[in-house]
């Protein structure tokens, strides 16, 4: 049975789909080191599932030039997360990360970080709650995937 996407989804729903995506990731055993949110749509599931997975998460600002994303203004500099980590425990060679983001509309945020991060040495894997048909990136988690032409989905923070 095709389930419709839920263009409404309230605060159970986004609990229920990110303890559904932490298993997910749970059970391939991938050894992520950090959650890093995407500011400010991606970082609510971030936080979700870095209790979940009892990971640590470091938020980013970033949106891509092109799109719907809240922040045009960024310059280019993201923030270097080995420092970050260094600053909270050392670990050998660099950390896997999970990107997490609350929509891949277009898909060029996503497709962005994964390049920068992984161009930085790190292992990196990408989620999202919602996946548009038709983006350039595909993450490697994915709670939904929705029409092209799905209407503007409503976050619980955003109401």
């Amino acid at each position: 049975m095709k389930m419709e996407p839920l263009l409404t989804p309230n605060w159970s729903d986004i609990k229920n789909a990110c303890q559904a995506l932490a298993s997910e990731i749970s059970n391939k055993q991938l050894n992520i080191n950090y959650v890093v949110g995407v500011t400010r749509g991606g970082l609510p599931p971030a936080v979700v599932i870095s209790h979940i997975l009892d990971i640590p998460t470091i938020p980013v600002s970033y949106s891509s030039h092109t799109g719907k994303g809240d922040n045009k203004f960024y310059d280019d500099q993201l923030p270097d997360l080995q420092s970050i980590i260094d600053k909270e425990q050392r670990l050998p060679g660099k950390p896997a990360i999970l990107i997490v983001d609350d929509i891949s509309d277009s898909g060029e945020t996503f497709a962005d970080l994964h390049k920068i991060y992984k161009e930085r040495g790190h292992k990196v894997y990408t989620l999202t709650l919602y996946h548009k048909e038709g983006s350039i990136f595909s993450p490697d988690f994915i709670w939904q995937q929705i029409p092209k032409d799905a209407g503007w989905i409503t976050f619980p923070w955003e109401s």
